[in-house]
């Protein structure tokens, strides 16, 4: 499974990287500006999208409806990631298509909970898009 990270912070990103790499059968394709990830977007194939609200170059919830644009990536689990605690935020985030909302600083513990949990959803998904193909 790959997991997608945009994330300017690069203090953030290593975290991140790390987190996910604790999971079973995951790598990382990692971006510090939404404009770099999006530009790689069609050819990445990811399952899972790490999304940083606050980046340099757009904000999170522009970078979902980036990813929501795209067909292949129309179900694949987004989880927006922010210090921002307003409540408009988040509604905005789940309007644009954020599946799931992770407040910073992370928690170890329950990142690697709703990560697994979000990716055997993906690979419930994917099973059953490839039985339905059969």
């Amino acid at each position: 499974m790959r997991v997608l990270i945009i994330e300017d912070n690069q203090t953030t990103l290593a975290l991140l990287r790390q987190l996910v790499a604790r999971a079973e059968n995951c790598e990382v394709a990692a971006f510090a500006t939404a404009s770099a990830a999006l530009n790689d977007a069609v050819g990445l194939d990811f399952d899972l999208a790490l999304v940083d609200y606050g980046l340099p170059d757009m904000n999170g919830i522009e970078v979902i409806e980036a990813i929501r644009s795209i067909e292949k990536y129309r179900s694949v689990p987004i989880v927006m990631v922010t210090a921002e605690t307003e409540k408009t935020t988040r509604v905005e985030a789940f309007n644009a298509g954020a599946t799931d909302f992770l407040s910073k600083p992370i928690e170890p513990v329950e990142f690697k909970a709703r990560v697994r949990n979000l990716l055997a959803l993906r690979q419930a998904q994917a099973a059953m898009t490839k039985s339905a193909a059969a």
